[in-house]
């Protein structure tokens, strides 16, 4: 089975802890970092995720 998750955050720093600490629980990286501003211009970041079991 494969689950995905689509983590959203507004830092970079925030985005590469979360990131680090899905992939010390079993998670790789899926696909492209996505970097994109919201109405008021901030930028925030996705990064999709999977874990095979």
């Amino acid at each position: 089975m494969k689950k995905y998750e689509l983590v959203l955050e507004h830092s970079r720093e925030d985005l590469n802890d979360k990131v680090t600490s899905l992939l010390n629980e079993g998670w790789d990286v899926c696909g492209s970092l996505i970097i994109n501003r919201d109405d008021e211009g901030f930028p925030y970041f996705y990064q999709p995720m999977i874990k095979r079991d």
